[in-house]
Formats: structure tokens, sequence, C-alpha cells
């Protein structure tokens, strides 16, 4: 607004200096009249030039400062790219495990600032002897057991090694366990059995075996011919296989649905008479 009155009034003072410029060239007015036009057109110039240089000052500024925006904008988008780098994501879900830094510490990018432990399927690593790699099959079961024996489910086979331990001559087998229970920890150490192959059968637990001689007995309750709703204890040999989980396979001399006794035994005999402390423990099939 200021340019344009400005420049208003110059184009006034210049209209009126040419108009008393040619009066007093005919000698209708004075020469000082003349000048005191002249003053006010050199004035109404020096305006123009001032507000010119003030917005070519304000040009600058602008220039300046929208130089000066675009280096912030750039310093922030470095800075954000620095704070990316400085974020540690982890590729998975779990638990924050160690930490074993602490602040001030000097890191780089091979320092190991936090462990992460992810505990809902564990891979339990079950070395097998090499002259059984041919039986190994993916998806085969896997007893998972605890150091005393006790059972803590099953896992599945998900990988198995194409080479041979050279140390101990084992082929490395990968069992899938879920955890989502928390039974167990990463790089904890458990037992293992691999089931080769399943059949239907019977077991029985450790408990009820009794061995004399080299043989297992398990007891029996059966019903007393002689006395009707008795019941009595026969001892019965029994063939057993390897120990599952607690428990006895029996390979020979049970049926499924036999009664098997499975307390007091020091205090049994064959034939004696017995009473259930509480339901009868069944075979399982």
């Amino acid at each position: 607004a200021q340019k344009a009155s400005a420049g208003a009034e110059l184009r006034l003072q210049e209209e009126q200096f040419k108009r008393y410029e040619r009066l007093e060239h005919e000698g209708a007015t004075s020469r000082e009249l003349l000048d005191q036009f002249r003053t006010r057109l050199l004035t109404s110039q020096a305006e123009v030039r001032r507000l010119n240089a003030e917005i070519e000052a304000q040009r600058a500024a602008v220039t300046q400062a929208e130089k000066t925006l675009q280096q912030s904008q750039a310093a922030v988008r470095e800075q954000q790219v620095n704070l990316r780098d400085l974020r540690i994501t982890a590729p998975f879900a779990g638990q924050v495990g160690d930490i074993p830094i602490k602040v001030g510490d000097y890191v780089t990018p091979e320092t190991e600032v936090v462990t992460l432990a992810d505990n809902q399927v564990l891979w339990v690593n079950v070395p097998i002897p090499a002259e059984r790699a041919s039986e190994l099959r993916l998806q085969m079961p896997v007893q998972i057991l605890t150091p005393e024996g006790q059972s803590l489910g099953q896992g599945r086979v998900f990988f198995i090694a194409p080479t041979v331990n050279r140390q101990d001559q084992s082929v490395l087998v990968k069992a899938a366990y879920d955890n989502t229970a928390g039974r167990l920890r990463a790089d904890q150490q458990v037992k293992t059995q691999i089931i080769w192959r399943e059949q239907s059968g019977v077991a029985v637990p450790t408990t009820a075996v009794v061995t004399l001689a080299g043989q297992s007995f398990v007891y029996v309750a059966e019903p007393n011919p002689e006395q009707p709703g008795q019941r009595v204890a026969r001892q019965r040999p029994v063939r057993l296989g390897p120990i599952q989980a607690n428990r006895y396979p029996v390979l020979e001399g049970l049926r499924a649905g036999d009664q098997v006794i499975t307390t007091n035994l020091l205090k049994l005999s064959d034939g004696a008479p017995v009473v259930p402390e509480t339901r009868a423990s069944q075979t399982q099939p």
C-alpha cells in the first residue's frame, strides 16, 4: 500500500513539475515556484527508492528465512533418522531378559544390549544315535520329561539334520513343544523319549509293579467265586516294555479293563481279600 501511494505521489509530482517547467519556460511563472516543484519531485523519487530498498530487503529476509527453514527441516529429518537408528526393535515378541548395559556405557553396533526370549513355542534339541537315523520321520511324537521323569507333554519332530555329529555320531532332531502353560524356559535341560511307533495296549503305574526273582508281577482285583460281592488279589505275571512317563506298557499279562491294585502291595498275597480305599485303578488302553 505504501509503495502504491508513493508511486501515485511520484507521478503527480512529475506531472506538476513538467507543467510548471513549461510555464516557467513561457515566462508565465517564476523560477522560485519551479524550484519548489523540483524539490517535491526529488523528495517523491527518494521516497520511492527508499520503499523499493525496503521491499528488496524484506524479500532478501524472506529468502533467507526460507533457506533457514529448509535447513531446519533437513536437520529435523536427519535427527529423525538418527532417532530411528537409536530405537531397538525386536523381530519377534517375547519377554525381556538380561540387560547387560547401563546408562553411560559406550556401545557399538556389535554390543549386546538386551536379551529377548519367546517361550511360547520351544525347540527341543534331541541327539539321536546315527544307527537309528533311518527310522526318523517328521511329525514323530517326542515325550518331554523333567529330569525326575515327570511328563511335561509331547512335542513333534519338525527338523532332522542331514549330517551326523562327528564327535558323538548322533543326528540332531528338533521337536516343537507348545509351552503356552509356561512349564519350561529357554535353555532348560529336559529328558526326552522318541516314540518310535505307537500301538494300542495297556499300561500300569510303576508303583503297581512288583518284581520277584527277575519276574514282574501286578496284583489284579478279581471277584471271589466263593463269596459273591467280595474281591481278592490275584498275582499276574506280566511282560513290560520300557518305562514311559512313570508308566510301564504291558506287553503280555493284562487286558484292558483289568482292575490293578496300586497301593499296600507289601501287605498283599495271592488270593488275599481286598477292600478298595478308593475307586480301583483301571489299566489304561
